[in-house]
């Protein structure tokens, strides 16, 4: 009987151990300072984009780091050999939400596109499109791919999808490039 208590005693001062390294973990990950790809803080190089008094959830402020700058994208529309039809309908479609005037007809069907899919196989140019489409109209870009979203914590993954959309809505307008 003492041999059972004593190693409940074990398991349970082990078990806290671990729940006291966990929080730690998870205070440490929630702490970081995110930087993206010109190791600028992407609170700083983002934080132009969006608007007056907004608050970021942590997923959100994790999503910072995938918001490109149109300004550093080396792509351009001149750089990408034919798709003649694609890049002007992605002209029409940018055109159209960007030059849109606020009248009574915003609810009616004469809306301008939400968004656009393109598919095709790899390595012919949807990235590049999208990236040369938001140095072209001046827009951020959020982009995105499954492998920055996937978590192993149950609810993580939807909560990032989730803030990946409201974070869309706080950079309006901007261009969403959900990737792969």
């Amino acid at each position: 009987m003492a041999s059972h208590i004593t190693g409940a005693l074990i398991y349970l001062y082990l078990a806290r151990g671990l729940v006291k390294a966990l929080g730690e973990t998870v205070r440490n990950i929630m702490s970081v300072n995110v930087t993206n790809a010109d190791g600028i803080p992407a609170d700083e190089s983002a934080a132009v984009f969006l608007r007056q008094n907004v608050t970021l959830n942590p997923f959100e402020k994790e999503l910072l780091a995938s918001v490109n700058d149109p300004k550093k994208v080396e792509t351009d529309f001149q750089g990408l050999g034919g798709m003649k039809e694609v890049k002007g309908s992605l002209l029409d479609c940018v055109d159209t939400i960007l030059f849109e005037e606020e009248d009574s007809e915003r609810g009616s069907l004469l809306q301008p596109t939400q968004g656009v899919l393109l598919y095709g196989p790899p390595g012919c140019g949807k990235t590049a499109l999208a990236r040369s489409l938001s140095r072209r109209s001046n827009l951020p870009m959020i982009q995105i791919t499954p492998s920055s979203l996937l978590r192993k914590w149950v609810g993580e993954t939807s909560q990032l999808t989730k803030a990946c959309f409201s974070l869309a809505r706080k950079l309006e307008p901007c261009i969403l490039f959900i990737d792969e």
